[in-house]
């Protein structure tokens, strides 16, 4: 599922032949078989407000925490916000098919939904509408989320000069000192959707909240498309470069000159959902159902992490592997005995922070990558 209903779900309008009808919930992405579920018209979806309130609330916990997809405290775009979602709901054509729980923030004929549903056909109604015929609703319900109207944003003014923040960490950083990102290689980081996903929980624990499915798979849907969705360069501290495969003299240059990256701009959130997934079950404890989870072939020689299929890894030798831990390269022992060949396997984040290591003593990288 993404931030907003820009696809379909798994659910398919022309399985009546008795293929698979599993999909999920469009509106809170939990697994659902579709005929137990509802089909409804977008334009049953966007008249309610309970419906926005819920999809606003996570927006909100989010920029309450981090201020923007990154850590720093720059501020929410409010109205880019509002107008995305706005967009994104009201555009949908194919129908939103609703779970039992969900269907009771809608107004619309169940039986018929539910006949549409079973037998995979779209409403009479389908197809997208005019946001400005939602935006009334849409809007009050970013008031009572936010406390103001979308139209007069409460955003903080960013950081000038040199001086700001690591969008990582949130570290104090002279920009001078740091190294500008494209959004593309900050979502294919594990270690990054690890900190920000730890820092969701942290939010949650602070809260004493307990969050059901259906909250969590929200929060995870919220995060990876705030990611995803951001435009400009990511300025990250050097510690925190550490889980990024970069080219460091370039990314510093651009840091320097504050010259956006050449690849900068948002990324389809479906090319990065396994690996905030991967991140997300080992903060939360459980892969979030909305993701396609790949089999696990291996571990982490060294952090015993999963490695799953066509997942990038690499193997040291025992000769590097025990120069780089004299060096401090490498910080921590081998869990297990080398494997064939005499060598250990790293996964892609013990791989990344290694190779980070190597670049800046300024030494070569003897891994042989592996999938």
């Amino acid at each position: 599922m993404g931030w907003f209903k820009s696809r379909k779900s798994g659910h398919n309008l022309n399985n009546t032949d008795g293929s698979p009808s599993v999909g999920s919930c469009d509106c809170c992405g939990v697994n659902l078989d579709r005929t137990q579920g509802y089909y409804v018209a977008t334009t049953d979806i966007v008249m309610s407000e309970p419906f926005w309130r819920n999809h606003i609330e996570p927006l909100k916990i989010m920029a309450d925490m981090v201020g923007t997809p990154r850590g720093n405290a720059a501020g929410l775009d409010e109205q880019a916000a509002f107008h995305t979602l706005l967009t994104s709901v009201a555009g949908n054509e194919a129908p939103w098919l609703i779970c039992e729980k969900c269907s009771a923030f809608f107004d619309f004929e169940r039986d018929e939904a539910r006949s549409y549903a079973v037998r995979g056909v779209s409403p009479r109604k389908s197809g997208p509408v005019n946001p400005n015929e939602c935006a009334v609703v849409a809007g009050a319900a970013w008031e009572y989320i936010f406390g103001h109207r979308p139209s007069s944003p409460q955003t903080l003014a960013g950081p000038t000069g040199s001086t700001s923040r690591c969008d990582s960490c949130s570290a104090p950083l002279d920009r001078a000192q740091g190294y500008y990102l494209a959004t593309a290689d900050v979502v294919v980081s594990e270690a990054y959707w690890r900190l920000y996903a730890t820092k969701i929980r942290a939010h949650m624990m602070e809260d004493d909240a307990e969050w059901d499915e259906h909250m969590q798979l929200l929060m995870f849907a919220r995060m990876l498309q705030h990611v995803a969705s951001s435009r400009t360069p990511w300025l990250i501290c050097e510690d925190c470069s550490e889980f990024f495969l970069i080219k460091r003299d370039e990314a510093r240059s651009h840091a320097v000159s504050e010259v956006s990256p050449p690849k900068c701009g948002p990324v389809d959130p479906s090319e990065c959902v396994q690996v905030a997934a991967k991140a997300w079950e080992h903060v939360f404890g459980r892969w979030p159902a909305s993701a396609e989870q790949p089999e696990v072939v291996d571990s982490c020689d060294l952090c015993a992490k999963k490695i799953y299929r066509r997942e990038t890894a690499g193997s040291v030798g025992r000769a590097r592997f025990e120069e780089f831990r004299a060096s401090g390269i490498i910080d921590s022992a081998p869990l297990s005995p080398p494997r064939p060949g005499d060598k250990w396997l790293l996964c892609q984040i013990c791989l990344k922070r290694m190779i980070a290591r190597i670049q800046r003593a300024g030494l070569s990288t003897p891994v042989a990558e592996e999938s």
